[in-house]
């Protein structure tokens, strides 16, 4: 299967959690900082790019920044 090109252009509401997204990634299901920005990660940008980047520093800055900001952990 032939990935999708990353778009250039990354919209901060295009890296918005819903409240049922934000709730599967609460802390108390025992997930860390890392792992919850990583699931986060996951969750915007599988529908967007068509995959989930390798890692969070390979996923755009504008989004990692502006999820990071909603779940109140560090960016990676």
């Amino acid at each position: 299967m032939r990935r999708r090109e990353r778009s250039p252009v990354w919209s901060a509401h295009l890296a918005t959690l819903t409240p049922a997204d934000a709730a599967f990634v609460n802390p108390g299901r025992g997930r860390g900082q890392a792992d919850r920005l990583g699931l986060a990660v996951a969750l915007c940008t599988l529908p967007l790019l068509g995959f989930v980047p390798d890692d969070v520093a390979s996923a755009p800055s504008v989004a990692v920044a502006r999820l990071a900001e909603q779940l109140g952990v560090d960016r990676m």
